[in-house]
């Protein structure tokens, strides 16, 4: 059987070591992807990597690595250059030389992932990071659920707790039509992001 999709529960983080220049970092890496175009045949796959020890490597202790490819090549740079000048959250993203067990890879895309650090860098106040839809295998097309990125540190602390119960109470209240968008969504920003998401195809991050 042919694997089409790849979910969270199918890949395992695995322990690794990175050296960027003459600084070496302990890690743990796991391939990322859901669909197929990260994890070709030709073996330029894409991974996600959290780095250990509090240590960051351009100022970010999460992010992945990619082949441009996955992200249209130069378009994502583009457009997270635009989405920081409206004043919009932007993640780093680069281009930089691979090599994994001594394989020479072409340039790839490192991309940072959602983390403290994300928003430190966008001047943001510190705040659960959520998405509105979590598939969990092939068959369950759309859930209306609140997931949250680094849930277990904001379970950790009461005012943590109650952010967590602040979003998915407002999200809920949203998705049954109880209270309007403007009530729970900065609209003007909501707004920027459809336009720029539009603008340069990219249909992904909206989703």
């Amino acid at each position: 059987v042919i694997q089409k999709e790849l979910f969270p529960k199918d890949s395992k983080w695995v322990n690794a070591q990175i050296s960027y220049g003459t600084e070496k970092y302990n890690a743990k890496i796991r391939l990322k992807g859901q669909l197929m175009d990260h994890w070709r045949d030709d073996g330029m796959w894409s991974y996600k990597i959290k780095l250990k020890e509090d240590k960051t490597l351009f100022g970010m202790d999460r992010f992945a690595i990619q082949h441009p490819r996955t992200r249209h090549f130069m378009n994502e740079w583009y457009y997270h250059k635009i989405l920081d000048y409206v004043g919009l959250i932007s993640l780093r993203y680069n281009f930089l030389p691979v090599v994994i067990n001594g394989d020479n890879l072409p340039i790839y895309a490192i991309e940072e992932n959602f983390s403290t650090r994300l928003l430190e860098n966008n001047n943001k106040r510190e705040g659960p990071i959520f998405r509105l839809q979590n598939r969990v295998s092939e068959e369950e097309r759309y859930v209306n659920q609140v997931t949250f990125y680094q849930e277990q540190k904001y379970k950790n602390t009461k005012e943590g707790r109650y952010l967590l119960r602040r979003v998915e109470r407002q999200i809920k209240s949203f998705l049954n039509g109880n209270i309007k968008a403007s009530d729970v969504f900065d609209i003007d920003l909501m707004a920027k992001a459809y336009a720029i998401g539009d603008l340069f195809g990219n249909d992904h991050s909206i989703l």
